[in-house]
């Protein structure tokens, strides 16, 4: 992947710290890591976000007991499903 060079202006603490924590060498890719990582957790928010309530007007699932029925017979049919691919592939 290309890079581009950039300025980026921290706090000068935090910039001590760093400089402390990690080799000047090291500095870019730390940073770009933990950008990388902070850039993950703001999608997963976006995503329970946009899928948060989806599922509130459903009529079979509007009590926590409903959802965990509704979960556990969601996850039994993948476990049949599995010993069933296991059988055919193993005979």
């Amino acid at each position: 992947m290309p890079t581009i060079k950039t300025q980026i202006v921290f706090p000068e603490a935090l910039l001590e710290e760093l400089d402390r924590t990690v080799q000047k060498r090291e500095r870019s890719e730390f940073v770009v890591q933990a950008v990388q990582e902070k850039l993950k957790k703001v999608r997963l928010q976006q995503a329970l976000e946009n899928v948060a309530g989806i599922w509130k007007n459903h009529p079979d699932l509007q009590t926590d007991a409903q959802v965990r029925k509704y979960l556990k017979r969601l996850r039994g049919s993948d476990t049949r499903r599995q010993r069933k691919l296991r059988k055919a592939w193993h005979g």
